[in-house]
C-alpha cells in the first residue's frame, strides 16, 4: 500500500459508513553512496598533488555529501545534483582512508548512507623542493603616520608554512601563517629608512626548502 494510503474498516455495500480508518506511512527509500577518487592511486610523485573525490548516490536523491578522511571532514558539504557530488583536495603524502556521507534533503523520502572506505596512497616526493618568496610593500612611497602593508607570496602554492616579516635584523611581528601561498602584515613603521624582507619557513621541511625574499627598501618621511 502506498505511503499515506487509507484502509477503511467495517464498511460494506449499502451499509452504514465505515467505523474507522488506518493510515500507513511508507519508510524512506534506502540510498547507496559510492566514492571514487581520481587520479587512480597511488598518486604521482610530486610536491603537491590534486585529487578529485566524487560521490554517486543511488537513487539520485537531492541532498549533500560530506567527504571525510576517517573522522576528519574534507571541506564543506557539497550539494548532490543528479545523484553526483564532487570536490577537489590536496592530500599529503601517506595512506588515506576516505569516505562520503550522504544526507538527504528530504529525510521522509530518502535515507542517509555512507560509502565504503576507499584507501588512497599519496607518494612522498623524492628530496626537497625549492620555494620562492617575494615581497611587495604598499603604499610606495610611504606616508608619515600611515601603516604599511607587507604582502608575501610563496611559490609553489602548496608549500604551507609561516612567514616572518623582518626590518633589517628585527622581527616586525610573530610569524604569520600562509594561506594559498599568500600572507600579509599591516604595521606602522617609524620614520627613516627600512630594509624589509619576508622569510618563509615551510611546515614540512622534508619536502620544501625555506626561502627569503629580496629586501625591499622603504623610506618613511618624518611627520610635519
Amino acid at each position: 500500500m502506498a505511503a499515506g494510503s487509507t484502509l477503511l474498516l467495517g464498511g460494506v455495500a449499502n451499509a452504514a459508513p465505515p467505523v474507522g480508518s488506518l493510515t500507513f506511512d511508507a519508510p524512506p527509500a534506502a540510498t547507496v553512496t559510492a566514492l571514487a577518487v581520481t587520479p587512480p592511486g597511488p598518486s604521482a610523485i610530486a610536491a603537491v598533488t590534486t585529487e578529485t573525490l566524487t560521490a554517486t548516490v543511488s537513487p539520485p536523491a537531492l541532498g549533500s555529501a560530506q567527504f571525510m578522511e576517517d573522522a576528519t571532514v574534507i571541506g564543506a558539504a557539497v550539494p548532490v545534483w543528479g545523484g553526483v557530488a564532487s570536490t577537489k583536495t590536496s592530500l599529503p603524502a601517506g595512506t588515506h582512508s576516505l569516505k562520503a556521507v550522504f544526507t538527504p534533503a528530504d529525510s521522509t523520502s530518502f535515507g542517509s548512507s555512507t560509502s565504503s572506505a576507499v584507501s588512497y596512497v599519496v607518494n612522498a616526493p623524492i628530496g626537497q623542493n625549492a620555494t620562492v618568496t617575494t615581497l611587495r610593500v604598499f603604499p610606495t612611497p610611504a606616508f608619515p603616520g600611515i601603516p604599511v602593508v607587507l604582502l608575501a607570496n610563496i611559490a609553489p602554492v602548496g608549500a604551507a608554512g609561516t612567514v616572518q616579516f623582518m626590518d633589517g635584523e628585527s622581527a616586525l611581528s610573530a610569524p604569520v601563517p600562509t594561506t594559498d601561498g599568500f600572507t600579509l602584515l599591516i604595521t606602522p613603521l617609524p620614520k627613516g629608512k627600512h630594509s624589509l624582507t619576508a622569510v618563509f619557513t615551510p611546515t614540512n621541511q622534508a619536502i620544501f626548502v625555506p626561502s627569503a625574499s629580496p629586501p625591499v627598501v622603504l623610506t618613511v618621511p618624518p611627520q610635519f
